[in-house]
């Protein structure tokens, strides 16, 4: 389905992250359109494993129990730190439903709200990961803000508004970051197959993070092809 929707769009490359079919594995697809004599007549791409992001996320903390989790443009469970709910539709998930109302009414950007999540008062954040196709949940118990209130009565109105802050600029900033890390990974794959395939050039594996050990180790295939 995928495939015809691709060709029948307007759009020449595109970038998706899907869990692969037969691995299950996290999957970075760079897909982009063959043209020949002014006619579309398939699509080439290629899959790389970027499972690293969610074991980034899945193992995100926000203070001592909040949790970040992605889903899809379909409302799908992709990464979650409970693995019986990855795949799972949250618009399907009663406990879910004041998430799935956020998501429906998000529009661009972040969005922020305050309710009631399985019997616990907590702050949603929503921030989608731009060129993926995939959205950012943030979940934040409102106990771990008003805890610090209580903690200190006599500034309560600004440490409220400070977790808050910290709460909101945190999910943008991580958000954001994972979207640029995954659009630089991306661009990188096309222009390697955009010069023929050059084994030359390098992923950048300078970041000492999940992703960083996944270039080493892509430009060390590399490395052993082009020798």
């Amino acid at each position: 389905q995928w495939f015809f929707t691709f060709l029948n769009g307007s759009q020449n490359r595109a970038l998706a992250i899907d869990p692969d079919e037969r691995s299950g594995k996290l999957t970075l697809f760079v897909n982009v359109m063959v043209n020949a004599g002014g006619k579309k007549v398939g699509v080439a791409g290629l899959g790389y494993d970027v499972s690293a992001i969610a074991k980034l996320v899945s193992g995100y903390r926000l203070g001592q129990n909040g949790y970040l989790f992605l889903v899809d443009q379909k409302g799908m469970i992709v990464v979650h730190r409970d693995l019986k709910l990855t795949k799972q539709n949250i618009a399907d998930l009663a406990q879910y439903q004041p998430i799935n109302k956020l998501l429906a009414n998000h529009k661009s950007g972040f969005s922020f709200s305050q309710t009631t999540l399985e019997g616990q008062d907590v702050y949603l954040g929503v921030q989608e990961v731009r060129d993926t196709g995939l959205t950012l949940v943030a979940v934040l118990p409102a106990a771990e803000v008003t805890s610090q209130i209580n903690r200190v009565i006599t500034i309560s109105a600004t440490a409220s508004l400070l977790l808050a802050a910290i709460f909101v600029v945190l999910t943008i900033f991580f958000g954001n970051t994972l979207g640029k890390t995954i659009r630089q990974v991306g661009d990188d794959l096309l222009i390697m197959s955009g010069d023929g395939g050059d084994l030359t050039k390098r992923l950048d594996d300078s970041t000492n993070n999940e992703l960083g050990h996944l270039a080493k180790g892509f430009n060390a295939i590399l490395g052993k092809i082009q020798h």
